[in-house]
Order: C-alpha cells, then structure tokens, then sequence
C-alpha cells in the first residue's frame, strides 16, 4: 500500500498528460456531483442537472447528436458514481504508467482521445445500424444520469 501512494505522489509531483487526464475526469465529476447534491438539497434545479448531464452525453440518434456534436469528446470524461470513476481511474493510472514508460508522456493524450472517439463511433453505428439496438434511439445515451445520492 505504501509503494502505491509513493508511486501517485511522484507521478502527480509533475504535470503529466497521466495527471492531466485524471484531473480532469475528477474535477468534471467533482462538479456535477456537487451541483446535484447542492440543488437537491436546495429543491431546485435537478432537472437542470440533469439536462446539463445529456447536454455532455453521447446521443445514440442522429437528429441528437447533430445538435450536440461536442458530445463525441465530452463523453468521455463522465462517470456514473464514485466508484465508476475510481476504477476508471485506477486503471487509468496503472496503464498509463506502463503506456508513458515504453511510448511516451506526449502519445497518451492522442490515444486517450482517439480510443474515446472509436468508442463513441462504435456506439453510434452499433444503435443505427444494427436492428437489435434500434428500438427508441432518440432517448438513449451512452451516459445514464446519475442518481440522486439521497432518494
């Protein structure tokens, strides 16, 4: 355990594209899940929450998705629940250690985003294209809202 919290202190000791990445899908997290709990508690404005979390989700219809093309690459960056984004982070720690030793800090940035862009095409040609998956596309997105953390 100790060699783990040695191994984040030092990598996040400089700004890597590793630290970069990370940052930014903790902070977006941060973000939402505090504006949720904030306006829950409030009583106001979950559906704005909510609406602001399919604003930032990849739609699988085409009329959604020409509205929103931003979505492609802020997908990306969503988590459900805290556990979502530990894991995701964990592995993105542990892989991106070992991609920045043999390939370089600079590659992880491009392959970050081009395995989310393949990722999001895929899902998009999958609900389209196949008929299995074409039941109701225009409600359907590659992000689900995250539930309300106290009902």
């Amino acid at each position: 355990m100790r060699n783990l919290i040695r191994d984040i202190r030092t990598s996040f000791g400089a700004s890597t594209a590793l630290f970069q990445l990370m940052s930014i899908n903790v902070a977006v997290f941060l973000i939402l899940t505090l504006s949720r709990t904030v306006l829950f508690l409030s009583s106001t404005g979950l559906p704005w929450i909510d609406n602001a979390i399919l604003w930032l989700s990849l739609p699988a219809s085409p009329v959604a998705f020409l509205r929103q093309p931003w979505s492609l690459v802020s997908y990306m960056f969503l988590h459900r629940d805290f556990f979502h984004l530990l894991f995701n982070m964990l592995l993105l720690f542990w892989m991106g250690k070992l991609y920045t030793e043999y390939l370089g800090n600079r590659r992880l940035w491009g392959t970050y985003l081009l395995g989310g862009l393949c990722g999001g095409v895929f899902y998009f040609l999958a609900f389209n294209l196949l008929p299995a998956f074409g039941n109701d596309i225009g409600h359907l997105y590659l992000y689900p809202i995250i539930r309300s953390i106290c009902c």
